[in-house]
């Protein structure tokens, strides 16, 4: 699944839950602050979300504890509140966390890709 069908899936969800819709910008936001970033923005340049759904549940804790982060709903409604965005910040931010466990979303940062290939040869030389 895409991101912006993530995103619409979870607007929607919290609508329903909760009977306020966010705009897709403040769902963006207050998706990235669970993940443990201060905006989309900075989630965007320094990680990418991956839903682990289907992976074995060790594979998807280790996977959130190595790389991704845990989720931190505090910052997601403390992102809520700044952003003053409209709704309860707490249950709202708690059917972000809840749609994030339902879908085993993880931030995997860039940097932890790249220290993986490290040291790897690459498969081809573009140079010539």
């Amino acid at each position: 699944m895409l991101l912006k069908e993530l995103v619409f899936a979870l607007r929607q969800l919290i609508a329903e839950t909760t009977g306020y819709k966010p705009s897709t910008g403040h769902t963006y936001e207050l998706l990235s602050a669970l993940l443990g970033y201060d905006s989309f923005a900075s989630l965007n340049s320094q990680a990418f979300i991956v839903s682990l759904s289907g992976c074995d549940g060790n594979a998807v804790e280790n996977g959130r504890l190595l790389m991704g982060g845990i989720l931190d709903l505090r910052r997601a409604t403390n992102r809520h509140v700044s952003l003053k965005a409209s709704g309860p910040p707490r249950p709202i931010a708690q059917v972000v966390e809840t749609f994030a466990q339902q879908h085993e979303l993880v931030a995997i940062p860039l940097t932890g890709l790249l220290k993986l290939c490290d040291g790897y040869e690459p498969l081809c030389d573009i140079s010539q």
